[in-house]
C-alpha cells in the first residue's frame, strides 16, 4: 500500500473518531453539563475574551487572579474569540485536532528511528483509534498541547539516543512551562535523564535554564496577578495528604484500566526487562520510557489526581503504544496481528465502561443555555456560580466564582476538615452572601438548600429561587422554568425530576431580571403528576 494512502485512512480515523465524540459524546459524566466541552474550558474562554476586549487577562476586568492553568493555550484561543465566539467548542476542537495531527506525524517519526515505515504506521494508527483521545480532542482544554510537548520531549531524547548528539531542549522546555502551570516538571524529568545518562552538561543546562524562567515567569506573574503561582494551585492542591494519595492512586487505577493505558503499559515493563537482560553497560539501562512514569505518576498521586478523567495519563499512553510496537515488531507477523487487534479492542471497552461514550445526538448543555439566557440580566449585576466557566462567558457578568479558581480569599483558605476534592474542597457561604451578589446559582436539593454550603435558612432572608434549570441529558423544550410564583410543593416536583439546578436572585433586584410565562408548563407538569 503506498505511504500517502496509508497517511490518509490513518487520518481519516482520527477525524472520523473526533467527529463521532464531538457531535455524540461528552467531555463528563454528570448531568448534561459537560455537553459542549468542559466547564473549565470556558474559563480559558473568557479570560481570552476579556483580552480581546481590552480588559486584561483577567476573569473580571482589574481583578488580578490568575485562574487559569494553561497560557500558551490562551494565547491560542484568542483568535477564536475574534472568528467566531459563538463556537468556541468547534475551534478548540479544530485546534486540538491539527495539535493531533502534529502529533501522530512526530510520534511516527520516533518509531522510525528504529523500525521499519510499515511498522512505523502502526504508532499514528493506534493513537487515532484511540476514544481517549477522541474525547481529549473534544473537551476544550489543553490536555493535547501538552501532549504535544511530551511527544516532541520524547522525539528529541530519542534523536539523541540514536545519533547520540548533544541536543537542545530549551525551546521545547520553553513551550512546557508556558503550556501548563506545572509545566516544569518535564523538563525537569529530562533533565534527570540526561543526567544520569551521563550527559551531565546537557541535563545541568537544562535544569539551570528551567528553573531561571520560572523565576522570571514568577516575576512576571507578581507584577500582573500579584501572586508567584497561578491561583489553581491553592485551589486544587489542598487538604489532608493521606486523603489526597489515597484518591491520587485510586485516579491512577480507574483512568488507566479501561482505556487501554494500563495495556501498553504492561509492554513498557516489559521493554525495560528485556532491555536490562540485554545491556551491560549500567549507564544505558535507565530509559526514559521507565523515568518519565516512575518520576510523573507519584506526582499526579500527591496533587490528588485530576477530575479530567485521563488527561494527564496520556504521556503514559504514548509510552506504552511505542513499547508495544517495539515489543511486537520482533514477532510474526500472525502475533503481530493477533496483539493490535487486541490493543484496539481493549481501548474501545470504554464505551462500556465510560458514559463519556453514551453516544447520543446533543442538542442541549444546561451551562451553556442558562448562560444565554442570563444575556438579558443587567449587565451591572453581579453572579455567584460555582461552575465559573460557560455562565461567564456567555452572559458576560462579573463573576464571583464560588469554588475559588478565580477567587484568591476561597483559594488560599485553609480546610478545617480533612475532606478532600481536587478543585471543589474550598467554599464558604457565608462571604458568597456577604458581598451581596445579585444572582447565585448552584446545584440544589429538594429541601431548597444549595450546594457548597448554601442552605436555604442563609439566603432565604435577602434571595429568592428565580429559576429552576433541567440537568438532563435531554432537552425538554423548556429547559429553565421561572419559579418565583411556585408552590413549595411543585418547586420540590421539579427538582425531583431533575431540575436541579437553581438561581436565586436579590429580592431587591427581582423586577430587573427575566421573567419566562409559566402556565403551560405548569399545567403540563401538573396533569403529569395526576398521570
Amino acid at each position: 500500500m503506498k505511504k500517502h494512502l496509508i497517511v490518509m485512512i490513518i487520518l481519516l480515523l482520527a477525524l472520523s473518531g473526533i467527529s463521532l465524540h464531538y457531535i455524540y459524546g461528552y467531555s463528563g459524566v454528570e448531568a448534561s453539563c459537560r455537553a459542549f466541552a468542559t466547564d473549565d474550558a470556558y474559563i480559558t474562554f473568557r479570560y481570552a475574551q476579556n483580552f480581546w476586549k481590552g480588559n486584561g487577562i483577567y476573569f473580571n476586568k482589574g481583578q488580578r487572579v490568575e485562574g487559569y492553568s494553561n497560557f500558551l493555550y490562551l494565547v491560542l484561543m484568542i483568535p477564536g474569540i475574534i472568528l467566531c465566539k459563538g463556537s468556541m467548542y468547534f475551534y478548540s476542537t479544530l485546534i486540538n485536532t491539527i495539535i493531533l495531527f502534529w502529533i501522530m506525524y512526530i510520534f511516527y517519526k520516533i518509531l522510525l528511528i528504529r523500525l521499519p515505515q510499515d511498522q512505523a504506521f502502526l504508532g499514528p494508527l493506534l493513537i487515532a483509534v484511540s476514544p481517549a483521545i477522541w474525547a481529549n480532542v473534544s473537551t476544550g482544554l489543553e490536555s493535547i498541547l501538552v501532549l504535544a510537548v511530551f511527544v516532541y520531549f520524547f522525539y528529541k531524547i530519542k534523536e539523541s539516543e540514536a545519533t547520540d548528539k548533544e541536543v537542545s531542549f530549551t525551546a521545547v522546555a520553553t513551550v512546557s512551562m508556558l503550556a501548563r502551570i506545572d509545566g516544569f516538571l518535564l523538563p525537569l524529568i529530562v533533565s534527570a535523564y540526561l543526567i544520569l545518562n551521563k550527559k551531565k552538561k546537557s541535563g545541568i543546562f537544562l535544569a539551570l535554564y528551567t528553573i531561571s524562567f520560572m523565576i522570571i515567569y514568577g516575576i512576571i506573574r507578581i507584577y500582573y496577578y500579584d501572586d508567584i503561582i497561578a491561583n489553581t494551585y491553592y485551589a486544587k492542591v489542598s487538604g489532608n495528604l493521606s486523603w489526597r494519595i489515597l484518591l491520587g492512586v485510586l485516579y491512577v487505577y480507574f483512568q488507566t484500566i479501561h482505556n487501554g493505558i494500563f495495556f501498553f503499559s504492561i509492554f513498557t515493563v516489559a521493554m525495560i526487562v528485556i532491555n536490562v537482560k540485554k545491556n551491560e553497560k549500567p549507564d544505558l539501562r535507565i530509559r526514559f520510557e521507565f523515568l518519565f512514569p516512575v518520576l510523573w505518576i507519584p506526582y499526579l498521586i500527591y496533587v490528588g489526581g485530576d477530575i479530567f478523567f485521563e488527561r494527564f495519563l496520556l504521556p503514559l499512553l504514548i509510552i506504552g503504544i511505542y513499547s508495544f510496537i517495539s515489543y511486537i515488531s520482533e514477532k510474526v507477523r500472525t502475533i503481530q496481528r493477533i496483539a493490535l487487534f487486541l490493543a484496539i479492542a481493549i481501548g474501545f471497552s470504554v464505551f462500556i465502561a465510560d458514559k463519556r461514550f453514551a453516544y447520543q445526538e446533543k442538542t442541549y448543555d444546561m451551562w451553556v443555555n442558562l448562560g444565554k439566557f442570563m444575556i438579558d440580566v443587567p449587565k451591572d449585576f453581579v453572579l455567584a456560580i460555582e461552575a465559573a466557566g460557560k455562565v461567564p462567558f456567555y452572559s458576560e457578568l462579573k463573576t464571583i466564582d464560588m469554588l475559588g479558581l478565580n477567587n484568591k480569599y476561597i483559594g488560599k483558605m485553609k480546610i478545617k476538615d480533612k475532606s478532600f476534592m481536587i478543585g471543589h474542597s474550598k467554599y464558604d457561604a457565608d462571604y458568597i452572601l456577604s458581598l451581596k451578589p445579585h444572582l447565585i446559582s448552584s446545584w440544589i436539593y429538594s429541601s431548597e438548600d444549595m450546594q457548597w454550603g448554601l442552605k436555604k435558612e442563609k439566603y432565604q432572608a435577602k434571595y429568592k429561587l428565580k429559576y429552576l434549570i433541567n440537568v438532563t441529558r435531554i432537552n425538554k423544550g423548556t429547559n429553565i422554568y421561572d419559579v418565583e410564583s411556585y408552590s413549595k410543593k411543585l418547586i420540590k416536583k421539579l427538582i425531583l425530576e431533575k431540575f436541579r439546578y437553581g438561581v436565586l436572585v436579590r429580592k431587591d433586584s427581582l423586577d430587573a431580571v427575566p421573567s419566562l410565562a409559566t402556565t403551560p408548563q405548569l399545567l403540563s407538569i401538573n396533569q403529569q403528576k395526576k398521570q
